[in-house]
C-alpha cells in the first residue's frame, strides 16, 4: 500500500473523530506546559504566510524518520 493510501486512511479516521489535517503547515516551534503541547505554525495559503500557535493534548509528527518533531528533546 502506497503511502497517499495511508493519508486516506489515516485522514479518514481522524474526521471520523472530530479532528482534521492541515495541510502547507509547518511546525516552527514546541513547548509542552502543565500536560499541553503549545505549537507555533506557519501556515502557507497562496501567497499569504501567516504565523498560529495552538494548543493541543497530543501533537503527532507523521512525516517520516526526519520529522522536525524529533529536534524537540522533550518529544524523542
Amino acid at each position: 500500500m502506497g503511502q497517499s493510501d495511508h493519508q486516506a486512511i489515516l485522514r479518514k479516521h481522524i474526521e471520523a473523530l472530530g479532528g482534521f489535517v492541515e495541510l502547507s503547515t509547518e511546525l516552527v516551534g514546541l513547548e509542552e506546559v502543565d500536560g499541553k503541547v503549545h505549537a507555533t505554525l506557519k501556515k502557507t495559503t497562496g501567497n499569504q504566510v501567516s504565523d498560529e500557535t495552538a494548543s493541543f493534548e497530543y501533537l503527532i509528527g507523521a512525516d517520516g524518520a526526519r520529522s522536525e518533531l524529533n529536534s524537540y528533546p522533550i518529544f524523542c
